[in-house]
């Protein structure tokens, strides 16, 4: 009788030890599947980021574009009362005033909206 118990106690001893290292195979395979998960999500943060840099840059550089012709129409401003320039017609010559004040206050806005947003993407 004695050697029947010791088998079973054996048996209880190495069914013990079979659970425990299945949960421990079971909890590796979890883990592994976690660390996937998460390169996978970094993987594809690090694409998102990569675009919204380009979409930065490329919004930046339309805003350095849109600045340019601000600054030209500024300047025409200064220059339409001189003499030079259409002297003879005043009317024309305040006519052209509005409408380049009206483009230069337009795209002066456009410019700042821009900019805005790509200081936004850039976060």
């Amino acid at each position: 009788m004695q050697g029947l118990c010791s088998k079973l106690a054996a048996m209880r001893s190495n069914t013990a030890a079979i659970g425990i290292a299945g949960a421990c195979i079971g909890l590796a395979a979890v883990l592994l599947a976690a660390r996937k998960v998460r390169e996978d999500t970094e993987r594809e943060l690090a694409v998102m980021r990569g675009a919204r840099a380009l979409h930065a840059g490329r919004a930046d550089r339309l805003g350095h574009d849109l600045r340019t012709p601000i600054g030209t129409i500024a300047a025409a401003l200064e220059f339409l009362p001189g003499a030079g320039a259409g002297a003879g017609d005043a009317a024309l010559q305040a006519e052209a005033r509005r409408v380049i004040g009206r483009q230069l206050s337009r795209m002066t806005a456009l410019t700042e909206s821009l900019r805005e947003f790509a200081q936004e993407l850039g976060r």
